[in-house]
């Protein structure tokens, strides 16, 4: 009785080891290459310092994420305010975008610091 048990589990588990196998195997192959334009559409989802989170994750895997960065990031962080850009600047250090977002960063600094001055100004006198 024992014996026909072994055989009856046997093919059990070759069916459920195939599922197994299956699944897995079809789970890898439903992951999507990221491209230029998925890559666009995920930044746009994003905060400027999610985006410069997530530039700084793929640059390494996909080359054209320091040119999409430069083309169509860049020219939209001046509207960030002084405290994001001076954490984008942090986060994309040593990249070929931190010179301009630098130069971003650095006229937002003095923008508030002029505001600063003018409202201590104000409250002097």
């Amino acid at each position: 009785m024992k014996r026909n048990i072994k055989i009856r589990t046997c093919p059990f588990a070759l069916v459920l080891i195939l599922f197994f196998y299956i699944s897995m195997t079809s789970c890898s192959n439903s992951v999507q290459e990221l491209t230029a334009q998925i890559a666009m559409d995920s930044l746009v989802k994003k905060t400027p310092v999610e985006g410069a989170n997530f530039y700084m994750k793929m640059r390494s895997d996909y080359k054209f994420m320091d040119k999409l960065y430069a083309d169509s990031i860049v020219p939209i962080l001046h509207t960030c305010n002084y405290f994001e850009l001076k954490e984008i600047c942090l986060i994309i250090k040593d990249t070929p975008n931190a010179k301009n977002v630098y130069a971003l960063y650095l006229t937002a600094k003095e923008q508030i610091a002029k505001s600063i001055y003018s409202e201590i100004e104000k409250n002097v006198n």
